[in-house]
């Protein structure tokens, strides 16, 4: 359980490196002192929300900015938006395991 909201953290770290992702570790790390499932619940929602919206924001700065490589940049978001599915999935997972 510890082990996998490190290496959440640990994607995250390297995913991005912003003032929402420093929100989100702030969150993380609150979650994993007070192991409390329905507050746990509640962190992960705000953390997937934070998400979307970073990955909205992020992906309208990368369209705004230039239009030479545009392929690129959806490539790249599209990635991000796998690795967010995955941690989505592997919170959800956590979420099943405890309750």
């Amino acid at each position: 359980m510890m082990m996998m909201m490190m290496m959440m953290m640990m994607m995250m770290m390297m995913m991005m490196m912003n003032l929402m992702m420093m929100m989100m570790m702030m969150m993380m790390m609150m979650m994993m002192m007070m192991m409390m499932m329905i507050m746990m619940m509640m962190m992960m929602m705000m953390m997937m929300m934070m998400m979307m919206m970073m990955m909205m924001m992020r992906h309208d700065d990368d369209d705004d900015d230039d239009d030479d490589d545009d392929d690129d940049d959806d490539d790249d978001d599209n990635v991000m938006m796998m690795m967010m599915m995955m941690m989505m999935m592997m919170m959800m997972m956590m979420i099943m395991k405890m309750i």
